[in-house]
């Protein structure tokens, strides 16, 4: 019986210790020598943001303020909707905006990988070498 112990602690022991321990990974990347690849993209991610919140909360309310009259017209003013609407018109203006965000998914994840260098380079290289379709849309179809 002793072996037999000993054998399935060792192999434990293995399984155990061929995974990578996450606080050991963050660790490695805390230290200043890795702080430009956790900041790749990041200027990018900034500038590009603002545009997509906005045209995001933009389409939201347009397509709750359509839908509100859809659903609620000759009701009574302070009728609410729900969240079912809220919902529909969430899930509508998501795949609306996804003209926009995935554009801005394929340059940052571009720069993230390191393939260009920032933004400007992105955009020009993966217009260039993949086209605007194949690209910049790239997952949609």
């Amino acid at each position: 019986a002793g072996a037999g112990g000993v054998n399935a602690v060792a192999a434990a022991t293995g399984v155990a210790g061929s995974g990578v321990d996450p606080s050991i990974t963050f660790l490695g990347l805390c230290r200043p020598q890795h702080w430009p690849l956790l900041c790749r993209g990041a200027g990018a991610q900034f500038v590009l943001s603002v545009p997509h919140g906005a045209i995001t909360f933009a389409v939201l309310e347009y397509v709750r303020a359509k839908l509100n009259d859809v659903f609620l017209s000759g009701r009574d003013e302070n009728a609410v909707a729900g969240p079912g609407l809220d919902f529909l018109s969430s899930s509508i203006s998501t795949i609306t905006v996804s003209v926009v965000a995935t554009p801005q998914m394929m340059i940052v994840d571009n720069i993230m990988a390191g393939r260009f260098g920032n933004m400007k380079e992105a955009i020009v290289g993966i217009a260039k070498e993949e086209g605007v379709a194949g690209g910049f849309y790239r997952g949609w179809w």
